[in-house]
């Protein structure tokens, strides 16, 4: 009774140690709040939370790894759990100077590479994109001059499970699918929102900052010598963390959304000033649940739950008149390749065997 009694109380103790694991950065011991957790078997797990607590699942499985656009990928096993503390390594940016031309300055084409990795039913990474798109930003707003964007490559990978089967595919290409479709929204013309009045009140002559909502903590800024980053909670004045569209429910589906994080990166200057010739990238996470009784003959259930992130890296910057800008996004232009830049962050094992057994496939198809 004694060793039974014994065993449940190290078992309860070591449970609650596990569940202070806690992520932190390198540099300044501060806590990383909303980096990814993905298990190496490919499962979703979640966020860190504001604290940088891990997800409460991460303390059953053996290895898993810890993403963050502003920081390299690491991957956690036994030993990182028994110390409770993951310290990520901020990533290193070296990232080209924007191009002046002669011309007016009246549109900044910022060239990204970029990344989409989401989830299916069961949490567990399905499919990967990558592709190189161009963003043309308006700079003079008094005019109400739109951006737009142009799709200049593409590469799909995904296994998705329809009706208990798995349907694998892989396209690549400059054509536009669904898919490619979701690395638009990531960036928009909308004022940047490091310089939105609903964050003037973070003190930027801070190494680390945070401001707090109603309910959680809305914003997080961190500023280093060579990076400064701006990570935003977009549901921090929900009191439940979530937001659900109401309106779908007249036709009979639920959709609501749990996560919504926005973490933009700018290249440090003296004046602490943040414009989009500042910036090195942006990432976009999302998870939302959907419902509808017509799923459970797809999918085996009525709900849907999808873990997504939008990440992007801009590579090259150049300033142009609209004319210009116009006739280089209707131009097909030639030789531009897929390739991962320096400062982008490992994918992660998840991710990398997603992409072999996809390629494997398509190997094994052509060999017939």
């Amino acid at each position: 009774m004694n060793r039974l009694l014994l065993s449940v109380i190290m078992s309860v103790s070591f449970l609650a140690a596990a569940a202070q694991i806690k992520v932190v950065d390198r540099s300044d011991g501060s806590a990383v709040p909303f980096a990814s957790v993905i298990t190496a078997d490919g499962r979703m797990l979640g966020m860190t939370d504001e604290q940088g607590l891990l997800p409460e699942e991460a303390d059953t499985v053996a290895e898993f790894c810890v993403r963050h656009i502003c920081y390299e990928t690491f991957t956690a096993g036994p030993s990182d759990r028994k110390r409770g503390l993951i310290e990520l390594t901020p990533q290193l940016y070296d990232v080209g100077s924007v191009t002046v031309r002669n011309s007016p300055h009246e549109y900044l084409r910022m060239r990204s590479y970029c990344r989409y990795y989401s989830s299916d039913t069961k949490d567990s990474v399905r499919i990967y994109t990558e592709s190189i798109v161009d963003y043309y930003m308006p700079l003079k707003k008094k005019k109400k001059k739109k951006a737009f964007t142009k799709i200049r490559a593409v590469r799909n990978y995904g296994i998705i499970k329809l009706f208990d089967r798995d349907s694998t595919y892989y396209n690549e290409g400059p054509q536009q699918t669904s898919s490619e479709c979701k690395m638009k929204g990531v960036f928009s013309d909308k004022i940047l929102l490091i310089n939105d009045k609903k964050y003037s009140k973070i003190n930027r002559s801070a190494t680390v900052d945070v401001l707090n909502g109603k309910h959680y903590p809305k914003a997080v800024y961190r500023r280093n010598a060579d990076v400064t980053t701006f990570q935003c909670d977009l549901l921090a004045d929900k009191k439940d963390h979530s937001y659900g569209f109401w309106g779908l429910k007249l036709l009979g589906i639920t959709m609501e959304v749990s996560d919504a994080v926005v973490v933009d990166m700018y290249r440090t200057n003296a004046a602490n000033t943040f414009g989009l010739s500042n910036m090195i990238g942006r990432s976009f996470t999302i998870t939302m649940t959907l419902g509808h009784k017509f799923m459970t003959k797809m999918y085996g259930s009525k709900f849907f739950s999808v873990k997504s992130n939008k990440e992007m890296y801009f590579t090259d910057m150049v300033y142009m008149s609209e004319a210009e800008a116009r006739a280089e996004q209707e131009a097909s232009l030639t030789g531009i390749k897929i390739e991962v830049p320096a400062h982008a962050p490992k994918l992660g094992v998840a991710i990398e065997k997603l992409k072999a057994e996809v390629m494997a496939h398509v190997k094994q198809k052509s060999a017939k």
